[in-house]
């Protein structure tokens, strides 16, 4: 078993190394949290050269029409559209009504599950925690169905619980109910919607009146990163299963000490 451990420890460090979103970066006069995080979440899990031409396409886009926004503008843009993707990305769930209970179970469980994300993921689920925390620590989201609770002064928080159902109840609860793989997964089909719809609403922010006087890029290595990318896709696909490369290991003798020491070398969350 550690064997096949550190076969698919090593086979995600090829992965990585071999990626071609690499060599991508934002412009340090372009600096965002949100967009930063979420290219380094696509660097580590748009695995596929189908994914990452989707990638880098997207990020082309946003190039070639954001490169002459003032800075504050561009900031708040992708405040905007970032936010609106991420709510109105759909599971197979929909209007899920979630409890009191549900919501802080979510928080516990992030709470063990946060140091497997990545920092993109843990920025989303912790940004949906917070908006519910409001309404968690009043105990209204626990109690809002019962009458006494439906006052005048309540109605205008109850309708803002019953939205945060509606964009957000689904997605928490399918966050919780799943391992961190599948959360990354999840997390990286979301990440890849909003490049695509950033950069379809972009195109709007292209011609403004007030647009800087000289082009600035704002994401670096795109160059670079397209040309890999191509020649993954021409790249005939090698035999690198986790049986392939235990059956090429040279396993002379006991391994296990020396597995333990290389798993721990190569382990993400080593301090």
């Amino acid at each position: 078993m550690k064997i096949l451990a550190l076969a698919f420890i090593l086979m995600s460090k090829i992965a990585l190394s071999a990626s071609p979103l690499a060599s991508l970066s934002l412009n340090e006069t372009r600096n965002s949290y949100m967009l930063s995080t979420l290219i380094e979440h696509l660097k580590l899990h748009a695995t596929t050269p189908e994914q990452q031409k989707e990638v880098l396409t997207a990020l082309k886009k946003l190039n070639e029409n954001l490169a002459s926004v003032p800075y504050k503008n561009f900031l708040l843009f992708l405040d905007t559209e970032l936010t609106k993707s991420v709510l109105n990305f759909s599971n197979n769930n929909d209007d899920l009504d979630l409890s009191g209970n549900q919501i802080t179970n979510a928080q516990d469980n992030f709470e063990k599950k946060k140091n497997e994300l990545t920092e993109y993921t843990q920025f989303i689920f912790q940004r949906i925690l917070t908006d519910f925390s409001p309404y968690v620590r009043t105990r209204l989201v626990f109690n809002y169905k019962n009458p006494k609770y439906q006052t005048e002064e309540n109605r205008p928080k109850i309708r803002q619980i019953k939205l945060l159902n509606k964009y957000l109840g689904s997605k928490l609860n399918y966050l919780t109910s799943i391992n961190t793989i599948k959360i990354n997964r999840y997390m990286t089909r979301m990440a890849i919607d909003s490049l695509n719809k950033l950069a379809i609403s972009s195109y709007a922010l292209k011609f403004v009146s007030d647009s800087l006087p000289n082009k600035l890029i704002i994401i670096e290595g795109l160059e670079k990163a397209f040309q890999l990318t191509q020649q993954k896709i021409q790249e005939k696909p090698q035999n690198t299963s986790p049986q392939e490369i235990i059956k090429n290991l040279d396993v002379k003798a006991d391994p296990t000490d020396k597995i333990d020491e290389l798993i721990e070398d190569v382990a993400p969350n080593k301090n």
